[in-house]
């Protein structure tokens, strides 16, 4: 979407209270430093999340995330992210990168 904003979709199964469940993610990130110019670089994004139970009850929840980029290393970037959308959510990131960009 531009420099300072990634949207982005992803997709997660596990279990839960009600059976097998399953989400997508609709995001976007808003980047405070998207040139590597400092080591460590805070992100805050938002977005959409759709929740499918085993049981066939499907939720919907607005999701809102503030996350950490690391340092590149060989290509790999690393990040930490704390939200809520349909819960409490904590993730590690990781994904390959270019040395100049987020």
């Amino acid at each position: 979407m531009g420099t300072y904003v990634r949207s982005g979709i992803d997709a997660a199964i596990g279990s839960s209270e009600h059976g097998i469940s399953g989400r997508i993610d609709f995001v976007n990130r808003f980047h405070l430093d998207p040139f590597r110019q400092h080591g460590w670089a805070p992100y805050a994004g938002g977005g959409l999340t759709a929740r499918f139970d085993d049981n066939r009850t499907n939720r919907y929840y607005l999701l809102v995330f503030l996350g950490l980029d690391s340092p590149a290393k060989k290509g790999i970037a690393t990040s930490i992210e704390a939200g809520l959308g349909g819960g409490a959510r904590l993730g590690l990131i990781l994904r390959k990168t270019r040395a100049e960009r987020r």
